[in-house]
């Protein structure tokens, strides 16, 4: 029993893991795609598109400020100043 278990990953084992990545980045892409949608949807292509690009921005410039602030402090908290050893 364990070696059809083991010749079947042998076989079909990268075809399994790329199939399950595969579902994940397709539901990650999809959400991502409803939203897209729903904001167009509900306030309209112009006014839709002027918010999407507001949040690009913010996600790129202003996001990222702060998770690499946050990144940095739980750096010090967990890990210290380095002066202790």
């Amino acid at each position: 029993m364990v070696t059809d278990f083991n010749l079947l990953l042998e076989r079909y084992g990268y075809k399994m893991l790329f199939m399950v990545f595969g579902v994940i980045l397709l539901v990650i892409l999809g959400a991502l795609a409803l939203y897209i949608y729903a904001v167009f949807k509900l306030y309209g292509i112009l006014a839709g598109g002027v918010l999407l690009v507001a949040v690009l921005v913010y996600a790129l410039t202003r996001g990222r400020k702060v998770l690499d602030t946050e990144a940095q402090a739980s750096v010090k908290y967990l890990h210290g100043n380095g002066r202790q050893r």
